[in-house]
C-alpha cells in the first residue's frame, strides 16, 4: 500500500475593504458583587456570681458584673456580614464592521475597533 501526500495550491492575497459602519458587540452579564453589611447586634450575656468568665480580662466590665444583681446583661456590639447584590454588567465582546469590496457588502467581527476607514481582508484561493 502507497501513500501519497500531494500538496495542495494555496494563494492568498490581502485586499483592502471600504468600512461603511461599526457596531459595538456588547453583551450583558448577571455578576453578584460583594459588599460588607455592618450594624448593632444584641447580645445576650448570662451573668454568674462574680465576675463572668468571658469578660476577665477587661477590669471595667469586671467591676460591672461584680454589681450587678440580674441574670442577664444586654450588649450591642458592631457585626459586619458578607451580603451580595446582583447587577447586570455590560461586556465589550468585539465590533461587527460592515464593508464594501468589489461593490458587494460584507460584514465580519473584530475585536478590535479599525482604527481607519479601511479594512484588510485576507482572501485564501485553494485548489482541491
Amino acid at each position: 500500500m502507497a501513500l501519497f501526500l500531494l500538496p495542495s495550491m494555496v494563494s492568498a492575497e490581502t485586499l483592502e475593504g471600504k468600512i461603511i459602519d461599526v457596531q459595538a458587540l456588547i453583551r450583558n452579564k448577571q455578576v453578584s458583587i460583594p459588599y460588607q453589611k455592618c450594624g448593632l447586634v444584641e447580645k445576650v450575656v448570662p451573668i454568674t456570681t462574680g465576675a463572668n468568665k468571658i469578660y476577665n480580662s477587661d477590669d471595667i466590665l469586671q467591676r460591672l458584673f461584680k454589681t450587678v444583681t440580674a441574670p442577664t446583661a444586654k450588649f450591642y456590639v458592631e457585626e459586619c456580614h458578607t451580603e451580595h447584590r446582583d447587577e447586570t454588567q455590560s461586556v465589550l465582546e468585539g465590533y461587527l464592521v460592515t464593508y464594501v469590496l468589489n461593490n458587494v457588502i460584507y460584514q465580519t467581527r473584530t475585536k478590535v475597533r479599525p482604527e481607519s476607514n479601511t479594512i484588510k481582508i485576507k482572501v485564501s484561493h485553494e485548489i482541491q
